[in-house]
């Protein structure tokens, strides 16, 4: 793009520029410099508007109009932060000032103690979520409702324990532009840890289609229908974790980042696991096989719809051997384990899958 083209215009009516230096023009065409930029208009003199000013003095006339500067749309954030971890707040509005991004704070729950009744609604008497998990879920309920009661087109939801890359707000201007127009949620922190889908490749990160969807919501888009969706489900039962890579549940629309613009932070201990006794569930065993949350018919006929039967017959054989890796890498001597073969599925894991 060339220098100043993304510079808002204005028009200056050619009645102004009709007198230049004391004399009339003979033309309705005007010509005026200011400074070494030379300014021509036949009825109309167009110029940038940070120049309405300085064109309006060298013809010796007062602006129509206030010049009002560009600016790109702003982009609306949230994080989330206890009031006590003033650490980490101070640590994450610091990287916010850094990459030039402004968030508004969003009190973080205490689960530890009874829910308002704006929020206890939206949870099950039988849930299965400690004191932390309750809160932290409790919390992002509060960031999808601030998108719904402030009708933000999207918004990007941080909680206080992410870095940000520098390049943060211009890579989700980017991802915005190029997302399919039905999104409701992308995870800008999770790599994918299962095959998945190449969309659209920007620059150095791929926008791309989980095969399943990874765990973590220290840092992702929400859109304004995603957030409705997300309130509109029933009560939860599982923490939000689990919630978030179950998009059928919610019929959400969910994509991914491979290279996110943020990570976490793991060297700060966790705020969830310190608020209460976690709540014992089956993980193994034939109760968890038939209950498990994430691995069900309706998550399988959802992806499969998703992603088409190919891509998902692809992403299905490439998941069959990352499994078979990890139960071989379990039980093989430490020397074997480190083979080469592991790299090459990783390889695999990540290439595209073509439409």
């Amino acid at each position: 793009m060339p220098r100043g083209e993304h510079r808002k215009q204005r028009a200056v009516p050619a009645v102004l520029a009709t007198q230049i230096a004391g004399k009339k023009s003979k033309r309705k065409r005007a010509v005026v410099r200011v400074g070494k930029r030379r300014f021509i208009g036949p009825i109309m003199l167009t110029c940038h508007s940070d120049d309405v000013g300085a064109v309006c003095e060298a013809i010796g006339e007062e602006p129509p109009f206030a010049a009002v500067p560009f600016s790109a749309p702003a982009q609306s954030a949230f994080y989330l932060n206890l009031d006590q971890e003033i650490v980490r707040r101070q640590s994450l509005e610091a990287q916010l000032l850094t990459i030039g991004l402004k968030a508004q704070r969003i009190a973080a729950v205490d689960g530890s103690k009874p829910l308002p009744s704006a929020l206890s609604a939206y949870f099950s008497p039988q849930h299965v979520m400690d004191a932390g998990a309750l809160g932290c879920y409790a919390t992002h309920i509060k960031a999808w409702q601030e998108i719904l009661r402030q009708d933000l087109p999207y918004a990007l939801v941080l909680e206080d324990d992410a870095i940000l890359a520098a390049d943060l707000p211009q890579a989700v201007a980017g991802l915005v532009t190029a997302l399919p127009k039905a999104w409701d949620m992308v995870h800008l922190g999770a790599e994918p840890d299962r095959a998945s889908c190449d969309l659209v490749q920007l620059g150095s990160r791929r926008i791309v289609q989980f095969s399943r969807v990874p765990p973590g919501t220290f840092g992702y888009l929400l859109s304004r229908a995603g957030a409705r969706k997300l309130l509109a489900a029933g009560p939860r039962v599982w923490p939000i974790d689990t919630d978030t890579r179950r998009p059928w549940v919610f019929g959400l629309a969910v994509y991914g980042v491979v290279a996110p613009p943020i990570r976490h932070d793991w060297s700060q201990p966790s705020t969830i696991r310190a608020r209460g006794c976690k709540r014992w569930t089956r993980r193994r065993g034939l109760h968890a096989a038939f209950h498990n949350p994430i691995r069900n018919l309706e998550g399988f006929l959802f992806n499969w719809r998703r992603l088409g039967s190919a891509r998902w017959s692809v992403c299905l054989c490439l998941n069959t051997a990352l499994k078979i890796r990890a139960v071989l890498r379990r039980r093989a001597p430490r020397s074997v384990a480190t083979a080469g073969s592991p790299r090459r599925l990783d390889r695999l894991m990540h290439a595209s899958i073509e439409n």
